[in-house]
């Protein structure tokens, strides 16, 4: 998708970004923004690299939360290092972070402190268009609509300039967990999946007692000198009641013994962002057929000695069968 803006923001200022994203398209300027525009099956990682780089001007949603998102961190440095100019608007009056005062700490501010929001939505479309041609392309190029020339309402301070010009930047270290640091990953993992199995072990026991006890009140009592047949529904009940709960927690990339440690299943992303969003974890999970994929892979791996689990102490991504099986990784959940 062709566009001229890209929208950063914290998950939890998603309205915010959405009301901007909607002026900014009113006022024929392109927006790109996730998860919106990231195309099903395609890397979100990648989707929003790539987005980055083909746009023309970055408008930063600031507030707390995007202040402290180290994912909004890796976006902004990234378009710092492609030169697109970053107009940050200011939702909330709160001191920047470290990090981002090194990469935007001279740039210029657009303040929307003081509610209702949409007074402050036509300026800043206006200043947007005022940015786009300091990037040397023509505006509106993602809508491919003729818009005219911005009237000069709005004035950049002369002692401003839309973005730094850091000469010679010493590359930022993102704080990721490096290869060499995946297995560490792997005794919280075996203890979510202990966790777990003990949670489906009583559910399984629970539900066949309480089969076994209705199946006993139907049938009535059994004549002295004989046996009570094998009663069925309790047995699959017993023994279907750990695939099936395997099944929905891998479907739906999160489990009790998930929840305890932050974990989630998701599906393969790259190895900078295996610490993900509880948002963004929910947007890749598998999904009922990967996660049936994986259950039954995963059960094939545990029965054959535990073979497809002890897997992952030989892979650097930690990976089981199942996990090469389905394409997904279990990673950290911020």
């Amino acid at each position: 998708m062709a566009h001229d803006v890209f929208i950063s923001y914290a998950v939890e200022d998603s309205p915010t970004a959405d009301a901007v994203c909607a002026a900014l398209e009113a006022s024929r300027i392109g927006c790109w923004m996730a998860p919106r525009d990231v195309l099903p099956t395609t890397d979100y990682a990648q989707a929003i690299m790539e987005a980055i780089s083909q746009s023309l001007v970055m408008v930063l949603v600031f507030s707390a939360s995007s202040n402290h998102s180290r994912h909004v961190r890796r976006e902004v440095d990234r378009a710092v290092n492609r030169d697109i100019p970053i107009l940050p608007f200011r939702i909330e009056d709160v001191p920047l972070s470290p990090s981002l005062e090194y990469l935007i700490g001279d740039v210029q501010w657009l303040d929307a402190l003081t509610p209702p929001l949409e007074q402050y939505l036509q300026h800043l479309a206006e200043t947007v268009k005022l940015l786009l041609p300091s990037a040397g392309k023509p505006e509106s190029a993602g809508l491919e609509l003729e818009v005219p020339k911005p009237t000069p309402t709005v004035e950049a301070p002369p002692d401003k300039v839309p973005y730094i010009t850091a000469p010679e930047r010493r590359p930022v270290t993102p704080p990721f967990r490096g290869p060499g640091l995946a297995k560490a990953d792997l005794p919280v993992r075996a203890a979510a999946f202990g966790l777990d199995w003990l949670f489906a072990a009583a559910a399984a026991l629970l539900l066949f007692v309480f089969v076994t006890i209705i199946e006993a009140a139907i049938s009535g009592p059994i004549p002295e000198g004989e046996l009570r047949p094998i009663d069925v529904p309790a047995l699959l009940a017993l023994f279907l009641t750990v695939p099936c709960y395997q099944w929905v927690s891998n479907s739906l990339g999160t489990s009790l013994g998930r929840r305890v440690f932050r974990l989630a299943v998701v599906r393969n992303v790259p190895r900078e962002n295996r610490a993900l969003s509880a948002q963004e974890a929910k947007l890749l999970r598998p999904g009922w057929w990967l996660g049936f994929v994986r259950t039954v892979v995963s059960l094939v791996g545990l029965f054959l000695l535990g073979l497809g689990y002890l897997w992952a102490l030989r892979n650097k991504e930690a990976q089981t069968w199942h996990d090469f099986a389905a394409g997904t990784v279990v990673v950290q959940v911020e």
